[in-house]
């Protein structure tokens, strides 16, 4: 997730690296039970707090300098995702995730 998107860091712009999940803090919205499928949807929210580094190509770097021509700089970010699984109940496993929602603060 963090690797497709690009981010704003103090000095420069980048892609996510190096992610460590700080906290997390997962709420069950609703869940229903569907009698004639024997499933069970379960609407939910994960708030992750994520540690990472923000990448980019070095613009002063030339072939032959010593380093991988990289730069990196430390960052965090808030990331609530909203979605649905659906669970069923015969075989005891998830059969469907759905992320209805995304968002990065």
């Amino acid at each position: 997730m963090l690797l497709n998107s690009e981010f704003e860091g103090d000095y420069f712009t980048g892609w996510g690296t190096d992610a460590f999940i700080d906290d997390y803090i997962m709420t069950l919205n609703e869940t229903t039970l569907d009698i004639e499928e024997n499933t069970i949807l379960i609407s939910f929210d994960i708030e992750i707090e994520v540690s990472f580094s923000i990448e980019t190509v070095d613009p002063s770097y030339d072939r032959g300098d010593p380093g991988d021509g990289m730069i990196s700089e430390g960052s965090s970010i808030s990331i609530l995702i909203q979605g649905n699984i659906t669970y069923l109940l015969d075989n005891k496993e998830f059969i469907d995730y759905v992320e209805l929602d995304i968002e990065f603060n």
